[in-house]
């Protein structure tokens, strides 16, 4: 396997550190890694104000004034377009955080918090970037992959009960794995994704880093 990266943020770097090091350990264990990355729809505009309000009172303590000021901050937000000198009529937004606020990422993040309990394999999430990865065995990776499968079935639940769209055509999904160790998993060629077939990728990018599945 293989690892291509330009100059990421020093945050972004250490959510590489944190991919690289369990697939590493996956290795060291005499097993590969399948890495899925799962693709969302415009899930900065959907998010359910109620919702995310009730989350940052129940799972962050946040209440009273603070909750208030967030609340307004979230209220009667409205958007035109201009272009030259013509400019559209206002439209009162009912859903959404900011894009390109320093609160919209965070906020994002605190709404979706609950689905790291979801989970019974690896994940890790930045923003609306939400990739997970587990480890196979050589002998009984269907076992594995029937476990991944249903941890994205209830992640997939979750994001339909939370006004959120998971796009399983463009997820993408990537097998590494040592170059002794990929015979035994010559059979594997999809994974499923939310009902979806997807294919192995020979290489992903994640926050502006490329995996990719070149042996050593």
């Amino acid at each position: 396997m293989a690892l291509n990266c330009i100059s990421p943020p020093p945050f972004h770097r250490n959510i590489h550190f944190h991919i690289l090091d369990s697939i590493l350990l996956s290795s060291d264990s005499g097993k590969s890694t399948t890495v899925i990355s799962l693709d969302l729809s415009a899930v900065f505009d959907t998010i359910d104000h109620q919702i995310l309000l009730s989350h940052l009172n129940t799972s962050f303590g946040i209440s009273d004034t603070t909750l208030s000021w967030l609340q307004s901050y979230l209220t009667n937000r409205t958007s035109s377009v201009r272009i030259g000198r013509h400019c559209s009529s206002s439209v009162t937004f009912t859903t959404g955080v900011p894009q390109g606020s320093v609160l919209g990422p965070l906020l994002f993040t605190a709404y979706v918090s609950p689905i790291a309990h979801l989970y019974s394999i690896d994940q890790q999430q930045y923003a609306d970037d939400t990739q997970l990865f587990i480890s196979l065995s050589p002998s009984d990776y269907m076992l594995d992959l029937d476990n991944l499968t249903r941890c994205i079935d209830s992640l997939h639940v979750w994001f339909c009960a939370n006004s959120m769209a998971l796009n399983p055509e463009k997820s993408e999904a990537i097998l590494l794995s040592i170059r002794q160790r990929a015979h035994s998993y010559s059979s594997l060629a999809t994974v499923n994704v939310a009902s979806s077939q997807i294919p192995l990728a020979d290489h992903i990018r994640i926050l502006g880093f490329t995996l990719d599945k070149t042996y050593p």
